[in-house]
């Protein structure tokens, strides 16, 4: 897989630093994504550094992804003492308990 990045072209969240240029982010400054692409599938990782917990919506570059979200949807895949189970909308609302990360995949409904 490929992480989508550029060293060159960071923003700094709190002590991190993740790509200003990645096609994910989220409407939470303390809740940043990162991207990682192999043809034909997306994943995507969010973490909260939040002290409470947010409800996150994602803000999607569907172009550079080539998503068409009338046939896409964000599926967490369950892992074992990871995280659970869950698929949500592209323009769905996800709640993130402070401290908690996901994975996220990208795919059709």
């Amino acid at each position: 897989m490929k992480v989508i990045r550029n060293p060159h072209s960071r923003i700094r969240t709190n002590s991190l630093t993740w790509p200003d240029e990645c096609p994910v982010k989220t409407n939470h400054g303390e809740v940043p994504a990162t991207v990682y692409r192999k043809k034909g599938r997306t994943l995507f990782s969010l973490a909260s550094w939040a002290a409470e917990p947010v409800a996150i919506r994602l803000n999607i570059d569907r172009q550079s992804l080539l998503l068409d979200p009338r046939k896409s949807v964000l599926h967490l895949p369950a892992v074992d003492s990871f995280q659970d189970e869950a698929t949500y909308r592209l323009d769905d609302s996800i709640p993130v308990p402070p401290g908690k990360s996901y994975l996220i995949v990208f795919g059709p409904q």
